[in-house]
């Protein structure tokens, strides 16, 4: 899973491809939105929009992201 996070000043795109993947987006008016995403599913996350994801089960989970523009560097995690 991920901490909650946004993308800086990049829309984001999700796949899913294989698995389930649980979402919970957060809106600035303090709303947020929770769900399970499975293969073919696609989330859109606007700029500055802040979300957490986490694959809840046993099985594998497999995604494509797609950043426009590209991410900035700093927000690219280091391993």
């Amino acid at each position: 899973g991920t901490p909650v996070h946004n993308h800086g000043n990049s829309d984001a795109i999700t796949l899913i491809l294989e698995g389930e993947m649980d979402y919970t987006t957060y809106y600035p008016d303090n709303s947020k939105v929770s769900g399970t995403l499975i293969p073919g599913d696609i989330e859109h996350i606007p700029v500055g929009i802040e979300h957490e994801v986490i694959n809840s089960s046993k099985n594998k989970l497999v995604t494509m992201h797609i950043y426009s523009p590209p991410l900035e560097a700093e927000l690219i995690p280091k391993t």
